[in-house]
């Protein structure tokens, strides 16, 4: 059974990054043309940013959003809105819940509405429909990410020259197969595993920005920002098709998923009174204890501590993970102060360790997986303004095919 249907949607939106005009002047020209539902600040770099409310997708001129963003396009591109710099981006945020039973006119006035209200607050906020269904599957997510990463290539030619991996859009293609990243990538299995694989340098700026999706969006940082609604439609687009064909050919929902499990260490495992019973409880308690600690406790040097911890590592009763050695560090010595005594570190063993499950499902096999391409299932219109870029670029001579 798949996650998106033509009753289940996603949801998108934008926020327009630009320069030539500041703040008070587009808001005065936006609200002579009846538009006061646009959050707009000012940006880094003498920049103004520009918010959109959320709309259902796809965005085309049979969704009331289209017409609504074109006017307000058109008016900041005749106030003198320029995107020509290199930092203009145009970020689109995914949702990461659909929105069911829905017309796309109707949740849009609401999504205006909430912007309306809120847009001069700190910390405006964005129309949550109670029409909203569950998070979306992880193993969506990850395969859109991996299709993203197996065609950066392919996608930076269809964008403008400064939006391939550049600063504020860092690409993905390390994640790609045959990459030393893409083991660890295929991997994970839950939202923090992939967040943390993305942003391995604890950065947003990648061309997928996974940082907000506890706040519900995923964040696609490397289109460019744009005054002309048709290119914003076509990139927008492309991302829904590019979920749309992984949920519909490429997951196998039917492939199981367990859930997380937790294991405790034995309350006992040696006989009671012996070193390795004083050893074993001192260091099952919160924080553990130093091995300055257990040598006065039971008499053992340092060295013979260290093989007490591994006997205990090896019981079948135990696992590794449920043994933490603390550095000389974790207690604040300066490096090498042990003098190689190995006295100024200590353990921890676990009282319960969390096994994390599989959260995500299984890719089709092979002889059923559907193809990688980003542009799979778009449609011809969307494609075709994509391809005029990269057309573009190759006359301009900033890609060589």
């Amino acid at each position: 059974m798949t996650y998106i249907t033509d009753n289940r949607k996603l949801t998108g939106s934008f926020e327009w990054e630009g320069h030539g005009i500041s703040v008070g002047r587009i808001k005065t020209a936006l609200e002579a043309v009846g538009i006061d539902w646009l959050r707009i600040e000012p940006e880094h770099g003498g920049m103004t940013e520009i918010v959109f409310p959320a709309f259902l997708l796809p965005l085309n001129e049979d969704n009331p959003a289209w017409h609504d963003i074109k006017l307000a396009l058109d008016t900041i591109a005749a106030e003198g809105g320029n995107v020509s710099r290199r930092d203009c981006g145009g970020h689109v945020h995914i949702g990461r819940r659909l929105v069911e039973g829905q017309s796309a006119g109707d949740y849009w006035n609401r999504s205006k509405d909430q912007l309306r209200r809120t847009r001069d607050n700190s910390r405006p906020t964005f129309y949550s429909s109670p029409n909203e269904t569950d998070f979306m599957p992880t193993a969506l997510i990850k395969d859109v990410i991996r299709r993203y990463a197996m065609h950066q290539d392919l996608i930076n030619e269809h964008q403008r020259p400064s939006r391939t991996n550049c600063h504020w859009a860092e690409g993905l293609k390390r994640l790609a197969p045959n990459e030393r990243h893409n083991a660890q990538f295929e991997a994970a299995s839950n939202m923090q595993a992939l967040e943390a694989i993305v942003h391995h340098d604890r950065r947003k700026y990648h061309a997928i920005n996974l940082r907000n999706a506890d706040n519900g969006t995923f964040e696609f940082r490397q289109g460019a920002a744009t005054n002309e609604i048709k290119e914003l439609a076509a990139w927008v687009n492309c991302l829904n098709a590019m979920f749309y064909h992984s949920d519909h050919y490429r997951i196998d929902y039917d492939s199981a998923i367990t859930a997380n499990n937790v294991q405790q260490s034995p309350a006992q495992l040696h006989r009671r009174g012996s070193r390795l019973d004083v050893l074993y409880q001192m260091c099952r308690t919160e924080g553990g204890a130093t091995v300055q600690d257990i040598m006065t406790a039971t008499g053992c040097t340092a060295q013979r501590i260290r093989a007490m911890i591994t006997e205990i590592r090896q019981n079948p009763e135990m696992s590794d993970d449920m043994v933490e050695t603390l550095t000389q560090q974790h207690y604040n010595h300066r490096y090498g102060s042990s003098g190689g005594r190995y006295d100024q570190g200590g353990y921890e063993i676990h009282r319960e360790v969390i096994r994390q499950g599989s959260e995500c499902h299984a890719l089709l096999p092979e002889n059923r997986l559907g193809q990688s391409s980003p542009f799979a299932g778009l449609d011809d219109a969307s494609y075709e303004t994509l391809a005029a870029r990269r057309l573009d670029r190759i006359a301009q001579g900033t890609l060589t095919v």
